[in-house]
């Protein structure tokens, strides 16, 4: 991830991020392999804006994975059941 110019890239190709998943997996990569809570990663990219039973964050985390999953890089966004989300460490 190259952060001053929001350009994501895997095996040199871009997975073509929305802003928003732009947001979310530059928060999950500033600490591999720690878990973000829902509450941390809603106050952090929606300002605590969306309740926790919001969707907001599985779609925001599906999206890319399915298309990280098309150039191959499997289990990069992890869910911990009960958790929340990491990317792999």
């Amino acid at each position: 991830m190259h952060l001053t110019q929001r350009l994501a890239r895997w095996r040199g190709q871009d997975p073509g991020l929305s802003f928003k998943e732009f947001e979310l997996l530059t928060l999950l990569m500033w600490g591999p392999g720690q878990v973000y809570t829902r509450r941390q990663i809603l106050d952090a990219l929606w300002a605590g804006n969306f309740p926790e039973t919001s969707n907001v964050i599985h779609v925001h985390v599906a999206n890319p994975r399915a298309r990280l999953r098309q150039q191959g890089a499997y289990r990069v966004l992890r869910t911990v059941r009960g958790l929340g989300h990491t990317v792999w460490a």
